[in-house]
């Protein structure tokens, strides 16, 4: 039987109170699927950058799984969501979002310029299998070197996984199929009344009481 694992990861700037409802729902969807839980955010690994990157310990904590689940506490997980690793291909990685590369951060690495599609993989909710786990392998060399090139300092776990994808050649599918019981906590409203009145409407909307 496949090994699973769900990691979970903080985003800092998430009200305690929409992470008290988000973060059960996150849980009891592992337990569903049969997938063990890491809670990612308690130790830094990787203290010199941004705490978002400490999402790419998944490469040494996921070794032993032969599926990784990458979940932001901004991701809504309804009761009735499928399990993404029986939908995903194994020589795929899955994501729910992407934007474009060249639009955020320097491409100029080589691996950019040979893969040629400009794209990043958004952080907030990733399947990987044993197959595709270069995904997480961290950045090598001095990291302000590595931050340099980002716009945003924030966007430097979702640059390596970027790099990583470019330079294995991994493909990318979608994780899960249309009308599937995630949603994301919108960035503007998360921080206020209005992230939470979000998130209940989508709770009486999948019959959550």
């Amino acid at each position: 039987m496949d090994k699973k694992c769900v990691h979970i990861v903080r985003k800092l700037n998430l009200s305690d109170e929409i992470c008290a409802i988000t973060v059960p729902l996150i849980k009891a969807y592992a337990e569903r699927i049969g997938a063990d839980v890491n809670v990612i955010g308690g130790s830094r690994a990787f203290p010199e950058y941004p705490e978002t990157y400490e999402r790419m310990q998944i490469y040494a904590s996921g070794r032993r799984y032969n599926w990784n689940i990458c979940v932001d506490t901004d991701i809504l997980l309804g009761p009735l969501l499928v399990d993404a690793t029986q939908k995903v291909a194994r020589d795929t990685f899955g994501l729910i979002m992407h934007y474009s590369a060249s639009e955020s951060f320097s491409v100029h690495h080589r691996a950019f310029s040979r893969d040629q599609r400009d794209l990043v993989p958004v952080e907030a909710f990733i399947v990987t299998s044993d197959w595709t786990h270069d995904l997480w392998e961290p950045l090598t060399g001095n990291a302000q070197a590595n931050l340099a090139g980002i716009r945003n300092e924030q966007q430097i776990a979702e640059y390596a996984l970027a790099l990583n994808m470019a330079r294995y050649g991994l493909k990318y599918a979608g994780a899960l199929p249309a009308g599937s019981q995630i949603a994301r906590v919108n960035t503007a409203q998360n921080m206020g009344s209005d992230g939470l009145d979000y998130v209940k409407g989508k709770l009486w909307e999948w019959g959550i009481t």
